[in-house]
């Protein structure tokens, strides 16, 4: 399921928030606006912990269409005190973050902002 929603630049967006379960598990995919697809966009991206947990290994994935076989991994954070990332310029249409493994802590945010 996608949610496109229209936003004025530098406005955070929370895809995993207090992610509690330990498990794989994929935010919603958060959907860019069709007129910024073509200038590209840098993206900013933190990860905040309740409790730092011992291991944590989080994605921020990308596509053209919101497909799953489209997701490709655009950076990769395993910072257990959270962190904050900036990746781009990039052309894509759909940002999530997955949360591919994490070892004890209590939860986990992360927000995305795109420029």
């Amino acid at each position: 399921m996608s949610t496109i929603i229209s936003f004025l630049t530098n406005i955070p967006e929370k895809l995993l928030d207090a992610l509690t379960s330990t498990a794989d598990t994929k935010s919603s995919a958060y959907g860019i606006p069709s007129k910024a697809f073509a200038r590209g966009r840098l993206i900013t991206w933190q990860s905040v912990m309740n409790v730092n947990p011992d291991a944590i290994s989080l994605q921020l994935q990308g596509a053209i269409n919101d497909v799953e076989a489209e997701y490709a991994v655009l950076d990769t954070s395993t910072s257990v005190t959270g962190e904050m990332r900036h990746v781009g310029p990039v052309n894509l249409r759909f940002l999530r973050v997955r949360q591919v493994s994490r070892t004890a802590g209590t939860s986990v945010t992360v927000t995305v902002m795109v420029a």
